[in-house]
């Protein structure tokens, strides 16, 4: 078994730095010793792009990990901030150790039977500032679209929001992306995973952009 997990920890380090070649060690290092494999490479590199395309002000992602390190690592803007709502300690204490310049995210915890407590959410949330990007990722458990999580969804996401939903070959998570794309007038694309052969995940794009981009 550690032979295994040897050579599967050298893969996913050779693909890693295939696909983020400017990647710090230190980060690398991080999350191969902290986490499993979890959100797909190919979709961190579309967050990456993303960022670095729109230099978003606020980015709001639910479910943290190598996705916080990349998102602080690409905000450019001066007054650009990311914050991070997750479930569990142990992943926010594991990105927190990742993320380098700490200042540009908040890290929430609010556990709720095995999900976050979507509804205490808008105490910590301004109700006039939207998220020009809103990530939303987690293990099939989380019921990260539960009636509560979908209120807290519809008062940040709008039509000039892209929005990430991460795990939509699961039938709820499409379903769910597929209701926001058709609420805010999105264009809802899905994508697969070059090694993950069965995962799907998927971007709500704002009419106006330009998807093709993110191949260039």
């Amino acid at each position: 078994m550690k032979v295994l997990a040897t050579i599967s920890r050298w893969r996913l380090r050779k693909n890693i730095q295939r696909l983020f070649p400017d990647f710090r060690k230190e980060i690398l290092d991080g999350f191969l010793a902290n986490f499993g494999y979890a959100m797909p490479l190919s979709l961190l590199a579309k967050i990456e792009m993303i960022c670095k395309q729109i230099k978003p002000n606020l980015v709001i992602e639910f479910g943290s990990g190598l996705s916080t390190a990349v998102i602080t690592d690409s905000l450019s803007g001066s007054e650009s901030f990311l914050i991070s709502i997750d479930e569990s300690m142990k992943w926010l204490a594991n990105s927190y150790e990742l993320v380098i310049n700490t200042s540009r995210v908040a890290f929430i915890c609010l556990p709720d039977n095995g999900g976050i407590k979507h509804s205490a959410l808008p105490k910590y949330l301004l109700a006039k500032v939207k998220p020009e990007l809103v990530i939303i990722d987690g293990p099939s458990r989380a019921g990260r679209f539960s009636e509560p999580a979908c209120k807290v969804y519809n008062g940040l996401i709008s039509p000039d929001c892209i929005c990430i939903v991460d795990d939509t070959d699961r039938v709820e998570n499409d379903s769910g992306a597929r209701e926001l794309a058709g609420k805010f007038s999105l264009r809802k694309v899905d994508y697969g995973d070059e090694i993950y052969a069965k995962h799907q995940y998927s971007i709500l794009f704002p009419e106006h952009f330009d998807e093709d981009a993110l191949s260039k």
